[in-house]
C-alpha cells in the first residue's frame, strides 16, 4: 500500500524483500531467502520500521491506518 500515507524515504529504508508492496511477490521472495543471522537482522529491521510507522501514523491521525 505505498501511497500518500507512506513516505518514500521510509519505504526505501525497509530492506528487500519486505519493502515489496505486492504480497505475492514479497511472500515468494521471503521464502527464497536463506535463514541466516543477516536475514534475521534485516527482518527485524523491517518489522521495527513498520511498527514505528504504525505508532507515528496513529499519533498523526488519531487512529490506526487502514
Amino acid at each position: 500500500m505505498p501511497g500518500s500515507l507512506v513516505a518514500s524515504e521510509l519505504l526505501a529504508a525497509v530492506p528487500l524483500p519486505w519493502q515489496l508492496a505486492d504480497p505475492g511477490r514479497r511472500n515468494t521472495a521471503v521464502k527464497e531467502l536463506t535463514p541466516d543471522p543477516q536475514q534475521r537482522t534485516a527482518a527485524l529491521s523491517a518489522l521495527a520500521a513498520c511498527l514505528a510507522f504504525q505508532v507515528d501514523s496513529a499519533a498523526r491521525y488519531g487512529h490506526d491506518p487502514d
